[in-house]
């Protein structure tokens, strides 16, 4: 599990398309751009063993949403 992305295109996008920016903060990382997904559309429509098989499989890029 990885809160950072393999190549720096990877890390543009989801930098500048999907982070959300926190002021005094700056913008989140790539963990908490999908643990936030995960929380606001995956979390309350599945069970707890499937809502982590689906978190570590977007946080490791197998399946993206």
């Amino acid at each position: 599990m990885s809160n950072y992305l393999p190549t720096d295109y990877q890390s543009f996008i989801a930098l500048s398309r999907y982070a959300k920016y926190y002021d005094g903060e700056g913008r989140e990382n790539w963990g908490a751009t999908v643990g936030r997904y995960i929380l606001n559309l995956v979390d309350n429509k599945a069970d707890t063993a499937t809502t982590d098989e689906i978190h570590n499989a977007i946080l490791n890029l197998e399946v993206m949403p």
